[in-house]
């Protein structure tokens, strides 16, 4: 019989699910989600749920609702048939990415400038990048890695299609140039050579996320770690010698030997949420240069002694990789901007319902006019 604990339940989510016990709520983890439409592991077994009422109602943005790796409480009223989800558990780690640049007073429209969750709970985030030198993009690695630190999780780099590429050691090389100490692993999904390492992070009750490019090979990795096909992999296309993309939802399933894996769908449009901490992190060496300067306000145009200067014109520093900083700090500042416009929009709503104010949601066709709260009085 599978537990919770096999699931990830411990001693953290335990500890914020004690006011939920008193409510004689159940504890159960997201595993699949669809629109409106949850599966959840329970200590009976897995059930689907839907959100209740006053749980959708009292959300202010779509960061609250429930994803895949979400702990959370339900319930099922007696004369019920199914499960209702009743509250979101605080979440220990979270992969996340930007929702659309645009931006509506509306904060449910698209473009609200809010966040979205990828998954949840995580302990090691797998970031899969292809070998294939027509898909290889160092700037593109760069940005995962912001999203990466951002997470909280372990993150661990895996360069696939290793039987395609002679010269792998060389972009392991280039990889580990800009990842400082964070393992960089090249496998085979096709040859199953390099998993040796791949297997000792697959550990009962802890979580393993997938996340990368679409066609990138990320369910051929999930089948051979799980010692069957239990993710559809496409053929490759021969006239260019790519995959497609194959994942298209997220779905949680327990490895045989223990461990629990999230496969994501492949992102097309990476927008990381960059914080400070995790630029920081990402690019070490850029920071650590810009202490060096001679003035603390440096702004590295025109100033003598400027470190980010010297390195540039001595190439010990990419232009590349310098560029993809500054655009990664713009977005970041661009977003914190945002987020506290957003942030006013959701306390002004939350205080106009406190005030007694009726929150109803109205379906209405049309992107521009897509779930719509309007406030009566």
């Amino acid at each position: 019989m599978t537990t919770l604990e096999q699931y990830g339940w411990n001693e953290f989510f335990e500890n914020n699910f004690q006011k939920y016990k008193e409510l004689n709520y159940e504890p159960a983890r997201v595993t699949k989600e669809s629109i409106n439409q949850y599966w959840l592991m329970t200590e009976s077994g897995e059930v689907k749920a839907k959100l209740s009422t006053k749980f959708f109602m009292d959300t202010f943005g779509k960061e609250q609702l429930p994803v895949v790796g979400d702990w959370v409480a339900v319930q099922k009223p007696v004369e019920a048939e199914e499960y209702f989800i009743e509250a979101v558990l605080p979440r220990k780690t979270r992969l996340i990415r930007k929702g659309k640049d645009t931006y509506g007073r509306n904060f449910v429209k698209a473009g609200d400038g809010g966040i979205r969750i990828i998954s949840s709970n995580i302990d090691t985030v797998f970031y899969v990048a292809s070998l294939d030198h027509r898909d290889f993009n160092i700037t593109k690695i760069e940005r995962y890695l912001v999203m990466l630190y951002e997470s909280g999780a372990q993150p661990v780099l895996i360069l696939n299609k290793k039987d395609i590429c002679p010269e792998y050691e060389e972009y392991i090389e280039k990889v580990k140039n800009i990842a400082g100490e964070l393992p960089v692993l090249a496998v085979s999904a096709i040859n199953y050579d390099g998993f040796e390492e791949l297997f000792d992070y697959l550990e009962e009750g802890k979580t393993v996320a997938f996340i990368g490019s679409s066609g990138v090979g990320k369910s051929s990795i999930v089948n051979v770690l799980m010692g069957e096909d239990v993710m559809y992999v496409s053929n490759i296309r021969e006239s260019d010698k790519r995959g497609k993309h194959t994942t298209t939802h997220r779905e949680m399933i327990l490895f045989p030997e223990g461990g629990i894996l999230i496969d994501n769908p492949g992102i097309r449009d990476l927008k990381p949420v960059a914080s400070q901490e995790a630029l920081e992190s990402t690019f070490e060496d850029i920071v650590e240069l810009e202490t060096m300067c001679k003035f603390s306000n440096c702004t590295h145009k025109n100033e003598p002694d400027c470190a980010i200067k010297e390195a540039l014109e001595s190439d010990e520093l990419s232009a590349k990789r310098y560029e993809n900083y500054l655009n990664l700090k713009r977005e970041a500042q661009f977003f914190e901007k945002r987020a506290a416009q957003r942030e006013e929009i959701l306390k002004k709503a939350a205080e106009r319902e406190q005030k007694g104010g009726k929150k109803t949601k109205k379906h209405m066709r049309g992107k521009k006019n897509r779930d719509k709260y309007v406030y009566e009085h």
